[in-house]
């Protein structure tokens, strides 16, 4: 047990019955001590219990009995409390089996110091909770920060904002240090249950030429919407490629009860070619519907063909004509057929 009673000066705190375990410790009056601690009365000092001798020598402060949350108690009603190791050496505030604790990991060599909150055996949710109720939680690092979960179920790494937004910056990257979001062997899910326009918003606005790419293997891109979906260039082309050897390579279809397709274009005009030998149908399915071309009110030319004896246009079935028929190459006549095949 501690002496209750203060000395003056400096005192040694020593066994009372000399070297062997200790039973009792007591204030003396000696000078010095072989196997003692120094207690100095200063005035801003009330207690300070030094090692005097052996470097092996231990200062423990043991409760056998107390069960409570305070069986050791340190108190500082006006100040504050302050420990202290050695480089090289550990403070660690734990459990007495050791598996749960929190260890300073003080060292001189700067990639040896490190600070660890260890739980070795809590498997709930929060077997290492950090909660600020009323302000933030700030981490910093001059180096990487890793976020790292073993379990293998679909929510392993969560993070949640309850109230407000989530904001991942690269604020001071410089190009290719990319915000990479990977997964191997699982799909990437962006959604947004917000109802406006941009619910989900991808922007490169760079100045030096930012731009979107999206690939996909074998499983192609699928774009669905319940409402209109709008590709707009600026100032720039839109291109549609395909490399796909078949004939609907590229493929438009409205397919609605009432659904059609309307190509609009302004003073370039529309071009359609086909390369390779191909033909350029236009009606040649089952389908009873009209064709028209230039039915418009407005004034125009149509042309079909040109001017090369090669070139033949050929006009099958019930042909009728209103205004007049322009031929440029008399020796190349306007052939038609009817029904019966007779001109």
């Amino acid at each position: 047990e501690l002496p209750t009673t203060a000395p003056t000066g400096t005192q040694i705190l020593r066994r009372s019955g000399g070297a062997g375990p200790v039973h009792t410790l007591e204030w003396s009056d000696e000078a010095a001590a072989t196997d003692g601690f120094t207690k100095t009365a200063e005035s801003n000092l009330a207690i300070t219990l030094a090692s005097t001798t052996q470097t092996d020598t231990d200062i423990v402060f043991t409760n056998q009995k107390g069960e409570h949350d305070t069986a050791i108690n340190l108190v500082a009603t006006a100040g504050g409390i302050t420990m202290k190791v050695a480089d090289e050496k550990n403070l660690t505030m734990g459990n007495a089996a050791g598996d749960a604790y929190f260890m300073v990991a003080a060292s001189a060599t700067s990639g040896d110091e490190d600070v660890r909150i260890v739980n070795t055996k809590g498997s709930d949710a929060s077997a290492i909770h950090i909660n600020a109720a009323a302000g933030g939680v700030d981490i910093d690092a001059a180096g990487p920060i890793g976020i790292t979960s073993t379990e293998n179920t679909a929510d392993s790494i969560v993070i949640q904002s309850e109230a407000g937004g989530i904001n991942i910056l690269a604020s001071g990257a410089s190009q290719r240090e990319d915000i990479d979001i990977t997964a191997k062997g699982s799909s990437v899910n962006i959604t947004s249950a917000e109802q406006v326009g941009d619910a989900i918003h991808l922007n490169a606005s760079g100045p030096n030429g930012g731009g979107i790419d999206i690939d996909a293997s074998t499983g192609g891109i699928d774009i669905d919407s319940t409402g209109d979906i709008d590709i707009t260039a600026t100032g720039s082309s839109v291109n549609i490629s395909s490399t796909q050897g078949v004939g609907d390579a590229i493929h438009l279809n409205a397919s609605g009860a009432n659904g059609g397709i309307d190509i609009d274009a302004n003073t370039g005009g529309i071009d359609i070619n086909c390369t390779g030998g191909g033909q350029i149908q236009i009606g040649s399915n089952s389908a009873a519907g009209n064709i028209s071309i230039g039915t418009n009110a407005t004034a125009r030319t149509i042309t079909l063909g040109n001017s090369t004896v090669a070139t033949t246009v050929a006009v099958n079935g019930n042909t009728t004509i209103n205004g007049k028929i322009k031929t440029t190459d008399t020796t190349a006549p306007v052939v038609g057929y009817n029904t019966n095949g007779r001109n």
